[in-house]
């Protein structure tokens, strides 16, 4: 399943509904894998990053588990240069700043 939407990592409410429904839908247990297509644009960070919504959110960690995160090499980028660089050209619809 290909999300087209905002990782719920970075507060994609659309994305949280998504996962925490199939976990109730057991999709998760039956082997369905949910690519964020997000991930395709910008690789989120993930050295010495904590994401506060999957440490308080037991069943979202479980949802999160059938989760494939595929990144893109954004070659000197990193993720906040690259996340800038997507809303500026639209490719990301938010105005949530790339340090939140």
């Amino acid at each position: 399943v290909i999300m087209c939407m905002h990782s719920v990592l970075i507060g994609g409410e659309d994305q949280y509904q998504l996962l925490t429904t199939a976990t109730d839908m057991r999709m998760i247990d039956r082997g369905y894998i949910f690519i964020p297509y997000d991930t395709l644009l910008y690789s989120l960070p993930y050295k010495n990053v904590n994401y506060p919504i999957l440490a308080n959110d037991t069943k979202l960690r479980r949802a999160y588990d059938g989760v494939l995160t595929i990144t893109m090499d954004q070659g000197e980028q990193n993720f906040y240069e690259a996340f800038s660089a997507a809303q500026e050209s639209y490719d990301i619809r938010t105005s949530t700043p790339a340090e939140e």
